[in-house]
Parts: C-alpha cells; sequence; structure tokens
C-alpha cells in the first residue's frame, strides 16, 4: 500500500469525548491532533497559522480534515494539504446540512465539491457527510473508509434514528 506506514494529523481535541476526534482516537491511537486545546491556531486566514499548518501536514501522509473553524477553513486546510503533498488521503469531515441554503450549509457543499475535486490517484479524498452520529461511530467509519480496498470519494452516514 502507498500509505504504509499511515501516519495520521487530524484537527480536533480527542480529550474531549462529545467531540468526534474522540472517537478518531479510540480506532487509531497514534493519532496526532491539533487544535486551539494543542496550542495549533487553524485559522488559515492568518498567515503564520498557514505556515506554521503547511510545515506540520509535511510530516504525515494521512489528514483528517475534522474540525469547523469558520466560514472557508476546512477547504483552505485541504488546498494547504494539497499544495504539500505528490501523495496521501485526506477524510473530509463534511455535514447533511450540505444540502442546505445557510452559510454553514454552502461552506460544507463547496467542500464537498473541492474534495470531489481533488481527487486523483496521487490524493485519495473523501467526504464524509454526517448526520446524528456518535464520535465512536465516526471514528470506525473513517477506519473503515482508510481500510477499505475501494476508493470511496463521498459517502454519507447516520445512526439509526430511534421512533419519536
Amino acid at each position: 500500500k502507498i500509505m504504509a506506514p499511515r501516519k495520521i494529523l487530524s484537527t480536533g481535541n480527542p480529550n474531549n469525548p462529545d467531540e468526534l476526534a474522540s472517537g478518531l482516537r479510540a480506532v487509531f491511537p497514534d493519532t496526532d491532533f491539533i487544535s486551539r486545546t494543542s496550542n495549533f491556531d487553524l485559522d488559515m486566514s492568518v498567515h503564520d497559522n498557514r505556515v506554521r499548518f503547511q510545515e506540520k501536514v509535511k510530516e504525515y501522509n494521512t489528514f483528517i480534515n475534522l474540525s469547523y473553524i469558520k466560514q472557508g477553513n476546512q477547504l483552505e486546510l485541504l488546498n494547504c494539504v494539497q499544495e504539500q503533498w505528490k501523495f496521501g488521503e485526506v477524510i473530509n469531515i463534511g455535514s447533511v446540512s450540505d444540502q442546505l441554503d445557510t452559510p454553514y450549509g454552502q461552506d460544507k457543499k463547496q467542500l464537498k465539491e473541492a474534495s470531489l475535486h481533488a481527487n486523483t490517484y496521487r490524493l485519495r479524498t473523501s467526504y464524509v457527510s454526517l448526520g446524528s452520529v456518535s464520535p465512536q461511530a465516526v471514528g470506525n467509519l473513517i477506519k473503515w473508509i482508510l481500510d477499505s480496498e475501494f476508493v470511496i470519494p463521498i459517502i454519507g452516514y447516520e445512526e439509526e434514528k430511534g421512533p419519536w
């Protein structure tokens, strides 16, 4: 496999059990996480933050674009990865809200379109449209995508809902 050994960098705070990053850590304990809680500012509109991220991401071959910071930021993180890597895998976490005509929905829709466009032989990207799911379920889904023999450019996932 091209990505062996896999070195994963993810946005998010894995120490908060309510955040999706905690589910990712449960499945991939060697993942490195970056967020404000680890003193890593991911606001890509700030030049120094962008340069710092570009340098950091060079050390990895798998990036989990998990955290919504502000409008356009996940898209900029994806763009930075594309600029830095010859080969790699990116999981972009989206939302079922990408169907809504709201600023958040439009932002996720742009991320989805960019992720699909970026998906090539050298850079495998997946856009994961999440509904209501637990952190553990997200971790398991990401593992399934990364371990799959298939390329999965887009997938939607929502845990089964109970009756009213």
